[in-house]
């Protein structure tokens, strides 16, 4: 004979449950963040010389235009991202924009239940 848990995931209502994924998300993610944080090292700031960094701008920019420079920027800034103590940040951020969501969304359940029946 199974004797079903006091409390379970099952018995618990939509908007509980998004604020519980809310909840884990925060946790796990700012701790995660924090680790990276702690055990990552400072990188040194890129010892590429102005002159040569002007030099292939300019290049760039009579191959492709203006466009090309401009997506070059933004690609090596979205690349930065994701490396390093920066990697920390950025995962703290979209944590926190993960569970704020979850968070909204628990309350947008709580405000509209939804009813099976009606479903029909």
């Amino acid at each position: 004979m199974h004797i079903p848990p006091r409390w379970s995931l099952t018995r618990l209502s939509s908007s509980h449950r998004f604020h519980l994924a809310g909840t884990i998300v925060a946790v796990v993610g700012l701790a995660v963040a924090a680790w990276i944080r702690a055990t990552t090292p400072d990188l040194p700031v890129s010892s590429v010389p102005l002159q040569r960094l002007k030099l292939q701008e300019h290049q760039l920019q009579m191959i492709g235009g203006r466009f090309a420079v401009e997506a070059a920027r933004i690609t090596e800034w979205f690349d930065g991202l994701w490396v390093g103590r920066t990697l920390a940040t950025t995962l703290a951020v979209i944590t926190v924009v993960a569970a704020l969501v979850c968070f909204w969304l628990g309350h947008i359940a709580a405000r509209t239940p939804f009813d099976d029946e009606s479903a029909d």
